[in-house]
């Protein structure tokens, strides 16, 4: 397994579903002034 992948889907961080298991459609649409992306586009 590459590096990278280890990192973002099996290694150092929590699970996404875990992360995002309290937020909202809402929350996960919203883009903040001056971000790029929404969490929903990022993912």
């Amino acid at each position: 397994m590459h590096s990278l992948e280890h990192l973002f889907l099996a290694g150092e961080f929590p699970e996404r579903a875990y992360l995002l298991s309290g937020l909202t459609l809402e929350q996960v649409a919203l883009r903040p002034d001056g971000a790029s992306h929404s969490i929903y586009e990022e993912l």
